[in-house]
Parts: structure tokens; C-alpha cells; sequence
């Protein structure tokens, strides 16, 4: 009996000493970010054309499967796209993580909502047209008020308080911010830009499946839990 309690005792342990590596696996990755730009004329706002956007992101595999014109959104008004062409370093955060800071905002709350804005569009939701949805993001976000005149349909306050995303995801963050080689406001080849934008982006919701060596300590456990109802009933 004695040895029964050590075992189970020793596999809860196990499970335990696994979970750090499932919360890592979610950490923020760092990757490449190609700005590939717009995906369609959705408008603009302020002189600058809204979201969606195209990217090519590479080097964030298994998490983003190094997407070839993966869709993104930009989240902040104050800040410029990457140049077109040239690889960006970014870091990948996912909404689960925990750990939001290498985002610029730090807020899951924002994040979820902008989120949940932009599935309204996929959805073709009535009014969440892109200029309506990117230019709530940017007001959400810090754009400026004299801008908001630019848009007809203020969506902030129509997220539900609870709500479930259909869609895995990601915030994009820079992860050099500096430069000492710009031109128009944008970086030369090589170097970053001033003020690189933040974005957003997706993947289809997977299924997390458990390594063989987690379902073979799942099972030793429910095993040896049976096995101590099992003599306890015979007692």
C-alpha cells in the first residue's frame, strides 16, 4: 500500500517537473518578419491604408509554421510598417502565454479585443468592415482623436464581456527598436527602422497532443489509482 502511495505520489510529481516545458513551448519566440503589404484596397484612414496586410514570417516553427503570406493587423496608429523586402526581427507572443512583455501594449485585454474585431470581418459581420475595424484597433491603441472622424463606425463597447476566439493568437513585436540609419522616417538595409509597427496574426486553432511519454505516465497513474481502489474495496 505504502509503495502504491510512493508511486502515484512520484508520477504527480512527474506531470509537475512536465509542466514548465508546455508553458515555455507558448513563451515568445523569435522570428522574421517580411512586410509584403496590403492584401486588398480596404481604404484608409489618416493618409494610411488599414489592415489586413500580408507578411512572410519565418523561423517561429511549430508556432506560426513559418506562414508564407501569413494575414496580419496593425495595432498601434503611432508607429510605420517594416520596409517592404527586408527581413524584420520579431518577437511571435502568443495570447496563452502569460507573458506579454515583449509587447508594446501589455494588455491581454486589448489584444482580445482587437482580436475579436477582426474575426467579426472574416466573419463578413454587418458593419466591421476594415476601415470600421483597423480604425477602432488604432483608437483602442493610442490614435490620435482628430483622426477618428476618418471612420463612421466606432466599434469600441461592442465586445461581448466573455467571449470565445475562433482563431489562435499572436502579437508581433520588434525587437529593435533602434536605428541610426534613416531616410523618410525609414531604415536603410541592415538596420531596423525608428518606430517599427506592431501587428497581429492568426493561425487555425490545433489540438494539443500530449507526447508518448506524458499518456505513458497518465496511464501508470490511472493504473495505479485503480489498483488502490481496487484493495480498498477488498478491505
Amino acid at each position: 500500500m505504502r509503495f502504491l502511495k510512493t508511486f502515484v505520489l512520484t508520477l504527480a510529481l512527474g506531470l509537475v517537473a512536465t509542466a514548465p516545458a508546455v508553458a515555455s513551448a507558448q513563451a515568445a519566440q523569435l522570428g522574421s518578419l517580411t512586410f509584403n503589404g496590403d492584401i486588398a484596397s480596404n481604404g484608409s484612414i489618416g493618409g494610411y491604408a488599414v489592415g489586413p496586410y500580408q507578411a512572410h514570417l519565418t523561423g517561429y516553427e511549430p508556432l506560426l509554421n513559418n506562414a508564407n503570406n501569413s494575414v496580419i493587423w496593425c495595432v498601434d496608429w503611432s508607429h510605420i510598417a517594416p520596409t517592404r523586402s527586408i527581413a524584420d526581427q520579431y518577437y511571435a507572443t502568443a495570447f496563452g502565454s502569460g507573458d506579454l512583455s515583449k509587447t508594446r501594449l501589455n494588455d491581454i485585454t486589448v489584444y482580445r479585443k482587437a482580436a475579436w474585431l477582426i474575426e467579426q470581418h472574416m466573419s463578413g459581420r454587418a458593419n466591421y468592415t476594415a476601415v470600421n475595424v483597423q480604425g477602432t484597433i488604432w483608437s483602442m491603441t493610442g490614435m490620435g482623436t482628430a483622426n477618428k472622424s476618418a471612420y463612421t463606425n466606432l466599434l469600441i463597447g461592442t465586445a461581448e464581456t466573455s467571449f470565445m476566439l475562433k482563431k489562435d493568437w499572436y502579437v508581433l513585436s520588434d525587437n529593435n527598436r533602434e536605428c541610426t540609419m534613416s531616410q523618410g522616417g525609414y531604415c536603410r538595409q541592415g538596420t531596423h527602422e525608428v518606430s517599427n509597427q506592431e501587428f497581429m496574426t492568426f493561425r487555425d486553432k490545433t489540438s494539443v497532443v500530449p507526447e508518448p511519454s506524458t499518456y505513458a505516465l497518465m496511464a501508470a497513474g490511472l493504473a495505479a489509482v485503480a489498483a488502490i481502489s481496487k484493495r480498498r474495496k477488498i478491505a
